[in-house]
Formats: C-alpha cells, sequence, structure tokens
C-alpha cells in the first residue's frame, strides 16, 4: 500500500496521464485501479471522490456491464470527468491577466 499523502498520489497520477496517448492512460489507470481495488479499496474510494466520479453513474454501468472488466470502465469514468473538468475550466478561462504589481 502506498502511504503517500493521497493528494500527491492524484497529482503525480494526473501528471502521468496527462503525458500519455489516450490509450495508454485507459490502460495505465485501468491498471492503477485494479491494484486499489485488489490492495486499497478505501484508496480507491477516495480517488473516485477527489476526481468527482458520479457514484449512481458508476454503479449503472458496473450493473449494466458485469461481464467486463470493472477496472476498465472505472478508469473510462475517470478519464471522462477529468475531461469534464478540463473543458469547463476551459470556458471560464479569462483572458484578464492582471499585472504583477496588482497582485495580492
Amino acid at each position: 500500500m502506498d502511504t503517500r499523502n493521497p493528494d500527491d498520489i492524484l497529482k503525480g497520477l494526473t501528471e502521468e496521464l496527462s503525458a500519455l496517448e489516450e490509450t495508454d492512460k485507459r490502460n495505465q489507470l485501468a491498471t492503477y485501479i485494479n491494484f486499489l481495488l485488489l490492495n486499497d479499496f478505501n484508496g480507491l474510494i477516495y480517488l473516485l471522490y477527489r476526481v468527482d466520479v458520479d457514484e449512481k453513474k458508476l454503479r449503472s454501468i458496473l450493473d449494466e456491464q458485469k461481464d467486463q472488466d470493472a477496472s476498465l470502465i472505472i478508469a473510462d469514468l475517470v478519464l471522462q470527468r477529468m475531461r469534464e473538468k478540463e473543458q469547463s475550466r476551459q470556458s471560464f478561462k479569462t483572458d484578464d491577466e492582471i499585472p504583477e504589481e496588482d497582485k495580492w
């Protein structure tokens, strides 16, 4: 089990994933999620909470696709949520750069 701060783990995972191609991201994340499923379920719950994956949606998809690999399903939902958050940040991003002398 990883003894680092969960927020540090999530930040590191996010940085690692951003450098990979989409298929590699999915596979790498699924491998990590599978590790959490087997070894640190609380860590998985924390990851899903921090990324803000919809619990009802996750349960529904897992129930519908019982014959599929749960780690891949969860990885897809995590990546989807991360993309949604990035799109949201971009849509609210402003070009109004505050001059350095005006910053607190």
